[in-house]
């Protein structure tokens, strides 16, 4: 375990002889501090992997509402929300010690700034008392005293005489502290007491404005004081804090639909953002991508505030998803919180204004924030920013390549592309051209088996079907170029292509309301909606000042691919980047925060691949490396936090470790041209699982955003990706039974000893391990209810993927905005939180994201163990309302069909009943033969239900 050690550098002529002093974190002041009734789930002998839910990976169709989201976010940060009294020592210590806080403070004491009043602090004023004179011996012992408490909830020095203990005592012996902090309470009992008043601080009802406008000021007064004795060369003001001006919408760029009620009361920004000496902020900057920290003011109501201020760090993240932490405060007319948040959940301190510790503290984070460089207010140093001026945000960068992709040519031959039938398709709106099903395109030759029937390849592509036996094998090491984005010289200018996406995303944005409203299910969240007051979204077009990555460890960054939102957890981050070999190949470089428990099974899950060849349709990373910060392992509790080893071990929360890894570029399902191109997909992810499946891999998180399509025709369809949460573990057998291949009414009556899957045993017993295993809407009822992982609970999960997404979409995308999303890399617009033809689930579906566990299992097993509960789901008003809102009339029987008979196989292998212990046993050679049938019979409707671009004209680009 790699511990962080925070320095600092004593007063010398010689900087090279300088004094190094060690931080070490103060462990006497640690607690748990949860706010709410929330109930977690508990890892335990019977219940080895118990879902969480949580609000980092919501799926396209669930709700993105406030109630919805802040559930999520406290259900997420449950037993994981710390109180740390050294927060602000940790992360400003360095910049602005303890002592020089004191002075700046005695100096506002001198200048009126803050007065000073004998007895405990009043509840919120101090207007029937007194001021003690600032040159009297009370207010000088009134400092020390603050100092003396504010010392000793600091961080730990041990190579100084600030604290006189070592870091071997700051976590043992917790009877002796107790009994000594104790003694130290009742001396302090003896002492005579003092508050204090910040004579300028705005009056109720807070404005926020008028409460910036003190920040501001006493930020300057720090720095004017302070400036002399800072150890920085030429110490600046690098932040200022900003309100919005516009109060009655969210703040830009807050990612819409999770725009609602997203307005901090407010921001800290960079200089650049600030006018007129700081006098005048420029409104571009006041957006979620230019925000270094964001507030919430209250009158009274903190806890209120600490709800709210945790949903904007929760934006904050999601518009910087490259930060190692986010930061946040709530003010109120007497008390302040500062907040840290990152994968392992938050840490924050709680401030009483009117007491002399929180005096120095508030002095201290005030100047600290103005003061500290983009890496101490937790910016990724490997991540490169430019800021550019554009309308609200919607646009593409400028650095973004427009030309055309291609592959090259020795990858797919002229015959192959001149045999694509492109003909005009009546499908969709916007649709102009449509792709073949002919068996003409040619791919890349494998030695793995890759299942496949007689009757099936008479329409299936080539890359579907079963190679060669005598097919020369693939070697591990090798890539083919054909699995690759090639951009290939065009004579297509930039502005050409950005209009061209500029046009599709202004259409997304400006029709979205409009086609979601005519959809019966969102007439139903609109009259929710309605019965509460919200903050509307930012209006449309205004000029914003927005920053996005340009490099990202090293590469040239295109754009982002997808992002989660959330503070704890994964925190899953995709670019779109230029191979660093090969400049015309795009990458998919992933950035995500690892639980330390988990790395030791990724390692060995790789290791396996490695050990195998090739399978077209898994995408393995190419490379896999560890971060680091500040010249050590990133790590949240040790890395960012600073906890020594046997100080983690007391947490009772995930270690994360921030790892990168890099793939092969390839087209989200969101992007899908068809019907048969989804179905074509998910195929050949079922393919490449059973791949995992039969060399001992367990993928433990199937869901739609971990199945990716192939970017051309020609390329497999479909790929399974996203091994964090795999693990090695042999397939299991079907459980043995007298008839299995007949449907009977009564297969639940009776259930042998036999019919039981293994007892729910944990898989690992380690200390602490994140306890979502999946993505809770497409978990297994058998996962759910607290049973094994098995494999076939990740089939069972396909059926969740394939159910879920007619629910999600309104068919695809426009054939000109699925060529805009092709060039660009399908890198997702800036602050535009999912595409206009996405829809909200239904109720019934939407609970399976949000809803309880145990009711979630037992409504998706009801709809496959019963049969009349699978007849009354494709009946039901949910699929009528669907299939007549979102997709083509001509589609509605094959969507039916499709679904009707993938219900029916699952409930013929349907063991031992909607309970713990039971479970569905669907092979996936079964899975993929239903595909392929419904591929053979409507295979006439493909080429006209299709929206896919005519890529005739990028392979003549070559």
């Amino acid at each position: 375990m790699v511990t962080k050690t925070s320095t600092t550098t004593a007063n010398s002529t010689n900087a090279a002889t300088a004094k190094i002093v060690r931080v070490l974190r103060n462990m006497n002041f640690l607690k748990l501090r949860d706010h709410g009734n929330v109930v977690v789930p508990v890892r335990t002998e019977t219940h080895p992997s118990p879902m969480k839910q949580a609000a980092s990976n919501r799926q396209p169709g669930q709700s993105h509402t406030r109630t919805t989201v802040d559930e999520a976010i406290n259900h997420e940060l449950a037993k994981a929300r710390y109180l740390m009294d050294d927060l602000a020592d940790h992360v400003f210590g360095h910049i602005v010690s303890t002592e020089l806080a004191k002075d700046i403070l005695h100096q506002f004491i001198n200048d009126g700034i803050v007065q000073v009043f004998e007895g405990a602090a009043p509840r919120y004023n101090h207007d029937d008392k007194v001021a003690i004179d600032p040159k009297s011996d009370d207010v000088q012992r009134a400092i020390q005293q603050a100092f003396e408490d504010a010392d000793e909830h600091d961080c730990v020095r041990p190579d100084t005489d600030s604290k006189g203990a070592e870091p071997e005592s700051s976590s043992t012996d917790s009877k002796g502290k107790a009994k000594q902090a104790g003694t130290k309470r009742k001396e302090k009992q003896k002492v005579k007491t003092y508050s204090f008043k910040w004579c300028t601080f705005p009056a109720e009802p807070i404005n926020e404005d008028r409460l910036v406008s003190f920040l501001n000021e006493i930020t300057d007064h720090a720095f004017a004081f302070a400036k002399p004795q800072l150890t920085e060369t030429h110490p600046e003001l690098r932040h200022r804090f900003a309100a919005p001006k516009d109060k009655r919408h969210a703040m830009a760029l807050s990612y819409e639909p999770d725009g609602e009620d997203m307005r901090p009361d407010f921001v800290l920004l960079p200089r650049d953002a600030f006018l007129d000496s700081f006098k005048t902020v420029d409104a571009r900057y006041i957006n979620f991508t230019a925000s270094r920290l964001v507030g919430e003011a209250k009158n009274k109501d903190l806890a209120a505030g600490l709800e709210q201020v945790q949903r904007y760090a929760r934006g904050l993240k999601r518009a910087q998803p490259w930060v190692h932490y986010v930061l946040a405060m709530t003010i109120t007319k007497d008390k302040a919180i500062f907040l840290r948040g990152e994968g392992s959940g938050t840490e924050r301190l709680e401030l009483i204004l009117a007491d002399g510790r929180g005096c120095i503290e508030f002095i201290r984070i005030l100047l600290g924030l103005a003061l500290a460089d983009e890496v101490d207010l937790g910016h990724n140093p490997d991540v490169e920013l430019k800021g550019e001026s554009c309308m609200r945000g919607v646009n593409t960068p400028s650095n973004v390549p427009t030309t055309s992709c291609a592959t090259r040519a020795t990858d797919v031959d002229s015959a192959a592309i001149s045999s694509c039938d492109i003909s005009s398709s009546k499908a969709f709106p916007g649709s102009s051209r449509t792709h073949s099903g002919s068996a003409t395109y040619k791919t890349r030759s494998v030695t793995s088996r890759v299942r496949n029937t007689s009757a099936a390849s008479q329409v299936l592509p080539i890359s579907s079907r079963t190679p060669s036996s005598k097919a020369p094998p693939v070697s591990s090491r090798t890539r083919s170029a054909s699995a690759a984005i090639k951009i290939p010289n065009s004579s297509r200018t930039h502005e050409g292509s950005a209009t061209l996406l500029q046009q599709a995303i202004t259409a997304s944005s400006t029709s979205s309301k409009r086609v979601h409203s005519e959809i019966a299910e969102g007439n139903q969240e609109e009259r929710r909606t309605k019965k509460r007051k919200i903050v509307k979204p930012a209006v449309e077009k205004e000029e914003r000042m927005v920053f996005y990555p340009v490099r990202v460890y090293g590469h040239t960054c295109l754009g982002i691919l997808f992002t989660s939102s959330s503070i704890r957890g994964r925190g899953t981050t995709v670019f779109c980047v230029l191979d660093l070999d090969d400049a015309e190949t795009r990458l998919a470089l992933k950035m995500f925060w690892q639980d330390l428990e988990r790395v030791t099974d990724q390692d060995a899950v790789m290791t396996r691949l490695a050990e195998h060849d090739p399978h077209p349709n898994v995408i393995v990373p190419l490379k896999t490396f560890n971060a680091h910060r500040k010249g050590k392992t990133c790590t949240t509790l040790g890395g960012i936090r600073g906890f020594l080893d046997e100080e983690i071990d007391c947490l009772h929360v995930e270690n994360r470790m921030l790892r990168i890894s890099m793939s092969e570029l390839k087209r989200p399902v969101k992007y899908f041209w068809g019907l048969h191109d989804f179905v074509r997909g998910l195929r050949g992810a079922l393919l490449g699982h059973e791949f995992l499946t039969s060399i001992g891999i367990l993928h433990r998180d199937v869901s739609e955003n971990n199945i990716v399509l192939g970017v051309y025709p020609w390329e497999e369809r479909g790929y399974l990706i996203d091994f964090d949460m795999a693990i090695l573990q042999d397939a299991e057998d079907p459980t043995p039974i007298s008839n299995s291949s007949t449907e009977s009414d009564d297969e639940s009556s009776e259930v042998s000893e036999k019919s039981s899957p293994k007892a729910a045993t944990p898989d690992e017993k380690k200390r602490v391990k994140g306890l979502r295993t999946g993505t809770f809407p497409y978990i297994s009822f058998n996962v759910l209810l607290g049973a094994r992982h098995t494999h076939f609970d990740d089939v069972e999960s396909f059926l969740y993927v394939l159910f879920l997404f007619f629910f999600s979409y309104a068919g695809p995308l426009p054939t000109s905005q699925l060529e805009g999303a092709h060039e660009k890399g399908f890198v997702q617009p800036i602050g535009s939180g999912r595409l206009f033809h996405m829809r909200n689930w239904p109720k019934k579906f939407a609970d399976w994201a949000d809803g309880d566990p145990q009711v979630i299992a037992h409504s998706k097993s009801f709809h496959i163990w019963n049969p009349h509960g699978a007849a009354d789901l494709i009946q039901s008003a949910e699929i009528k309302d669907c299939l007549r809102n979102n997709w083509p009339e001509a589609l509605h029987r094959p969507i039916r069909s499709l679904l009707q008979s993938t219900l029916k196989a699952f409930r013929k292998t349907m063991k031992g009943g909607a309970t713990v212990g039971g479970r569905t046993e669907l092979s996936h050679a079964q899975f993929i033969n239903i595909l392929d049938k419904w591929l053979i019979t409507y295979s006439a409707l493909e080429q006209e239900y299709s929206n896919c671009p005519d890529f005739k004209a990028y392979a003549r680009l070559v």
